[in-house]
């Protein structure tokens, strides 16, 4: 088969993936709207029910409870979950992705967390330039800042950002898309679903480092199982995402910041002397995994892929715009 048979060939069977995420985006659209639809409606019974309340207050809830009303991606995660186990049936979601290469031990687990808290510090450093140079063609992402920032105030978007959405989206991204990219490369299979997972968070400050993320989850679910993939999306989103929020309105927002910049930029620093020290190491891994250029060429230019990759974008543009 020749290098062009070749590349129809995957492609084909890579743009599934994009398919796949521009369902599920629909799935979530669909569901949000269902539940603001919902709110809106049981908040405006409320409002008639008191006649102090004033067209102006009634809009300012909307926004509110729009902005924090979880109850839509809690909705698409079950509805996501029913499609996918009646897609891929019980054999495979219960048993086939939950499979590992190998054990987990106690030292590799301490490495891949100071890893993952060193993404952190990129993060940090990342958003000042990010910002500049927005503000180059006259955009900011301060909002977006704050909106990545900000811990959830209501039950049920805590419930979907701390428990939801790093379970259903480890399975749907290193269960079902890493498992699908496999066959073509470990290495590929990590890059490639890294680089959906960075897109589908359709964001200018949060896609960077969710591709940052994406490589490490990538990485511990094709070498040790999906389950610590899900601890640590648990932990980014649960322990950084939330509780340090909550902490941080109990207490001095100023020691908080120290002890959380102290303790990411000391992993990032370990992190540095452990890749100089196991350069070797680390370099034969990637070596022996690199990356076929027809499976690049094949993945970006698939139909499914570029759609969702376009989709995404002007979805980044719209929220700046905004």
């Amino acid at each position: 088969m020749d290098s062009k048979s070749v590349v129809c060939d995957l492609r084909h069977k890579f743009s599934i993936n994009g398919w796949i995420l521009l369902i599920y985006y629909g799935i979530i659209n669909i569901s949000v709207l269902i539940a603001v639809m919902l709110d809106a409606l049981i908040l405006r019974f409320r409002c008639l029910l008191n006649p102090g309340a004033t067209q102006v207050d009634f809009t300012q809830s909307i926004h509110e409870r729009f902005q924090g009303n979880g109850w839509g991606y809690l909705l698409a995660c079950i509805i996501g979950g029913i499609i996918l186990l009646r897609w891929k049936k019980p054999e495979y979601c219960f048993r086939q992705i939950w499979t590992r290469e190998k054990p987990m031990t106690g030292k590799a687990l301490v490495v891949l967390f100071c890893v993952f808290l060193s993404g952190q510090a990129i993060q940090l450093m990342q958003i000042p330039v990010i910002e500049w140079l927005l503000k180059q063609f006259g955009f900011s992402a301060t909002a977006l800042m704050e909106s990545a920032a900000g811990g959830s105030s209501i039950v049920s978007m805590f419930l979907y950002v701390a428990v939801f959405a790093p379970v259903f989206e480890e399975i749907l991204f290193r269960g079902l898309i890493l498992r699908n990219l496999l066959p073509y490369g470990k290495r590929f299979a990590i890059f490639a679903s890294s680089f959906l997972f960075g897109i589908f968070h359709g964001n200018i400050i949060q896609t960077p480092y969710a591709f940052m993320v994406g490589l490490v989850l990538g990485y511990a679910a094709a070498e040790y199982g999906l389950v610590w993939s899900i601890v640590l999306h648990m932990f980014n989103n649960l322990v950084l995402g939330e509780l340090l929020t909550q902490i941080a309105r109990l207490i001095p927002a100023l020691y908080v910041n120290l002890g959380l910049y102290a303790l990411i930029f000391g992993c990032a620093i370990a992190t540095f002397v452990l890749s100089v020290v196991k350069w070797k190491k680390i370099a034969d891994y990637l070596s022996n995994r690199r990356i076929h250029p027809l499976c690049l060429k094949s993945f970006f230019t698939a139909k499914g892929v570029i759609v969702f990759t376009v989709i995404m974008l002007v979805n980044m543009l719209s929220l700046l715009l905004l």
